[in-house]
């Protein structure tokens, strides 16, 4: 009897831990030569930084199960608020909460071994995407 019963739990362990972990990475990279005002919010948690002329920087690690794919229109779902601004005379001209301004490249993982891929989601912020703010 107890062989049966370690046998079933053998098996449901297998079947339960089929699901491969995905990551979406979120990345800003300020190819502009001005400073970005880069400011978000997860839960009960503000984050405020400066993103320096030709800066890369990730903004956000997502860890889940699945396998990693474009979220499409609700892609910003780790953020509760996202804000991106230059300065008091400048603005970014383009809308960076929309999906259709972050590029996407997706690498697929090996799923057998628990592996679901990554997406990495990149807004690149140029000079012609910053105009002055009308006053």
């Amino acid at each position: 009897m107890l062989k049966k019963i370690t046998l079933f739990g053998l098996i449901a362990l297998l079947i339960c831990g089929c699901d491969p972990g995905a990551l979406d990475i979120y990345e800003v990279d300020n190819q502009s030569d001005w400073k970005i005002h880069v400011g978000y919010k997860q839960g009960n948690v503000d984050t405020v930084f400066m993103l320096a002329p030709k800066e890369l920087k990730i903004i956000c690690n997502n860890a889940y199960l699945g396998v990693a794919s474009d979220q499409q229109d609700g892609f910003l779902y780790c953020f509760d608020s996202l804000y991106m601004d230059v300065n008091d005379t400048l603005k970014i001209a383009m809308d960076y909460l929309q999906r259709e301004n972050w590029d996407l490249k997706i690498t697929k993982g090996n799923t057998r071994m628990g592996d679901g891929g990554t997406a990495r989601y990149t807004l690149h912020i140029t000079n012609n995407k910053i105009v002055r703010k009308l006053e």
